[in-house]
């Protein structure tokens, strides 16, 4: 049985570590002592070399894919020689990690379902993203001042590096502002979005690509309707009850993964 955890990758793994230590001891370094296992969180050659580590050691072995699967398989655009060469060691990078894992812990069933079509044998699990869901609850509105009372917030989150998984349904968010209504597109740099959360109305979140959204999860924890219109992952996660995605239910769920034996 596994009762520790090395979980390598990037800044983001502190968003789940408080899960994970609901039934394991964490590491953020390797370390080779018995009943532990190797977690990688993203896909380069330092986590390949965690991972051919891991496999010399016969240590278990979890890769936790958490975004950018789609961008990296199904991407056709044209591009320079360049880019395209950086785009196939990617993607040869990212196969071999996949097929070298014990298990792929995936954070939506959409990428779940990717991911179990680029192995030679289905890995693939789902384990959706924890969200600190106390911290959006109950709070006061009124902080932000911008707007009047009588105004219609309309809240949405984009990222403009990536206008194409948005621009194209963009005229859907625009149907749903009523005549004194007002869209609030916050794209990034805000420290604190609770005050968004509480005064808004309405949230809106629209992508043609994405593996994940936790404003989908923070906006219903704060108590607000959400509409989510693009690929399927938004439905799935706005579809599930904002509890599923509690640190205790997601640290039940590693629980469950890490040690089953099938």
């Amino acid at each position: 049985m596994i009762k520790n955890i090395c979980y390598l990758g990037g800044q983001r793994r502190f968003k789940v570590i408080p899960a994970l230590q609901k039934h394991f001891t964490v590491y953020t370094s390797f370390k080779r002592q018995p009943d532990t296992a190797v977690m990688v969180d993203q896909v380069n050659f330092k986590c390949v070399g965690y991972a051919i580590l891991a496999k010399i050691l016969r240590m278990p072995l979890y890769v936790r894919l958490r975004g950018g699967l789609w961008e990296r398989l199904t991407d056709k655009q044209e591009d320079s020689r360049l880019r395209l060469v950086y785009r196939a060691i990617n993607k040869i990078t990212l196969l071999v990690l996949l097929n070298m894992a014990d298990k792929l812990i995936c954070v939506s069933n959409f990428v779940t379902q990717q991911a179990n079509d680029f192995t030679l044998t289905p890995r693939a699990v789902t384990v959706y993203n924890p969200v600190d869901i106390e911290y959006y609850r109950n709070y006061p509105r009124g902080e932000y001042r911008r707007i009047s009372e009588n105004t219609f917030l309309v809240l949405t989150v984009t990222n403009t590096r990536y206008r194409d998984k948005y621009q194209p349904l963009w005229e859907r968010i625009d149907s749903l502002i009523p005549p004194n209504g007002e869209l609030v597109v916050v794209s990034g740099g805000v420290a604190d979005m609770r005050p968004l959360y509480a005064d808004c109305d309405l949230y809106v979140h629209i992508s043609n690509r994405d593996t994940f959204c936790n404003p989908i999860v923070e906006a219903k924890a704060a108590g607000k309707p959400v509409k989510v219109f693009g690929c399927p992952v938004l439905y799935e996660v706005n579809a599930l009850p904002v509890e599923r995605f509690s640190f205790e239910r997601i640290g039940e769920d590693f629980r469950r993964v890490i040690n089953d034996k099938t």
